[in-house]
């Protein structure tokens, strides 16, 4: 799915999230993508919203949830979705 971007940057933007899950800064990721802070923080804005999410802090959450769910069996799956919609 490429969003509102190209597949490029959704896949970049999609590192960032899983960086920030590590524990990066926007500042230290934005050093390593050869990219200004503020350019960082308009795409991951962008990008946020786009996936349905309202904070970046939300974005990561739902990155690792999703993460976290790929690794359970599948009945246990539905479970994990459901929890997440409330």
């Amino acid at each position: 799915m490429t969003f509102n971007g190209r597949p490029d940057k959704v896949r970049q933007d999609r590192l960032t999230l899983e960086r920030l899950s590590q524990g990066s800064t926007r500042k230290e990721i934005a050093a390593e993508i050869g990219c200004s802070y503020s350019t960082l923080r308009r795409r991951l804005s962008r990008y946020v919203k786009d996936i349905g999410c309202r904070t970046v802090e939300q974005a990561v959450a739902h990155h690792v949830a999703g993460k976290i769910k790929a690794g359970m069996p599948l009945a246990l799956q539905g479970v994990v979705e459901r929890l997440m919609r409330r």
